[in-house]
């Protein structure tokens, strides 16, 4: 295992890739790139102002030594989260292009802004078991993170993560994301879009076209704030599950169940345009702690000797089954993670 370092700001020196004398500007950060090997650490600092994208397409990391690129302080090599900036400056198409098989990096204190595309973009289908802490993705033309259906860019962990200000929608987000106290502002898409994995203490404010958070799959959104969104608050598909969220202020539907095949409890709605919830098209389980009792029928029923509130989807049968204690005779509680919430810098 090795440290590596790069310098944004080109001065004409040396360029070794050490702590004295590290590579410089968009070359040099090219280079530490294709560098890292397993259990490597590039430490980046100050503004990579770039030409091209850049590729991640060299060495994977491991499960058991990932690879890092880590922003610094910008007049040392301290990290206290301060945030090194890849700026594409309205040239790029994209800041990074994921390339396939790329696996186990980690990214921490890194902007990735003012791409003509989308700030990172997945080059084909990728299974990347990557985390990103204290990363901003703001300012792009498209999205801030593509993992469109194509690339179908997957096994993502967001920590503290921004997604702000984008021309499209903040994450483009597909398989197995996990976002903890992550915010999506003001995008003129949807802030966070995610197929499986979960949405847990998150911010999407004053977003556009189809709103603040889409659960597209089997996926859940817990304790989040969707708020002042021009669309709605929250839309979910078949699978999806809301715990404990608020939502306010949006244009149109606090929460819009797309199909039926949803599980909402215990949230919070007010000040939405078109009412709460769109009530059309799924099966009410609990609202505000309020227990609703459901008969049986072709989508979905309550099994209260069970404690199950089972749903169907069609011939598919069964989908899910949430036990939901019906008839107050047991607990039942829902276990989260222990994980410190910082709030970007930057």
């Amino acid at each position: 295992m090795a440290d590596y370092y790069a310098d944004g700001t080109a001065t004409g020196g040396g360029d070794a890739g050490t702590a004295d004398n590290p590579w410089e500007g968009e070359a040099g950060l090219q280079t530490l790139l294709d560098t890292l090997t397993p259990g490597d650490t590039g430490y980046i600092r100050n503004t990579f102002t770039l030409t091209g994208a850049l590729d991640l397409d060299g060495t994977t990391g491991t499960s058991v030594s990932a690879v890092k690129v880590i922003g610094t302080r910008t007049d040392s090599w301290t990290v206290d989260g301060t945030l090194a900036r890849i700026d594409a400056n309205g040239v790029a198409a994209n800041c990074l292009v994921w390339g396939v098989g790329m696996q186990y990096w980690n990214f921490a204190n890194v902007v990735f802004e003012n791409a003509t595309a989308s700030g990172i973009k997945s080059a084909g289908t990728v299974t990347a078991y990557a985390t990103f802490t204290n990363c901003h993705f703001s300012d792009n033309t498209l999205h801030g993170f593509d993992c469109d259906v194509a690339a179908n860019m997957g096994n993502l962990v967001f920590v503290s993560c921004a997604f702000n200000d984008n021309g499209g929608q903040g994450l483009y987000g597909r398989a197995n994301m996990f976002l903890i106290g992550c915010e999506a502002i003001g995008n003129a898409g949807v802030g966070i879009t995610i197929a499986s994995g979960a949405v847990i203490y998150c911010l999407a404010h004053n977003n556009g076209a189809n709103g603040g958070i889409y659960l597209t799959g089997t996926c859940a959104a817990v304790g989040c704030v969707s708020d002042g969104n021009t669309a709605d608050g929250i839309l979910t598909t078949v699978g999806a599950c809301v715990f404990g969220c608020r939502l306010t202020n949006n244009g149109a539907w606090g929460m819009d169940p797309l199909a039926v095949g949803s599980a909402f409890h215990n949230f919070f709605g007010s000040g939405n345009g078109s009412g709460t919830i769109d009530s059309a098209s799924y099966i009410e389980t609990e609202i505000k702690g309020a227990e609703t009792n459901l008969t049986t029928g072709a989508e979905g029923y309550e099994d209260q000797t069970n404690d199950k509130f089972n749903l169907k989807m069609g011939a598919a049968g069964f989908r899910t089954s949430v036990a939901i204690d019906a008839d107050n005779d047991a607990v039942f509680s829902v276990g989260l993670p222990n994980v410190p919430i910082v709030r970007p810098k930057g």
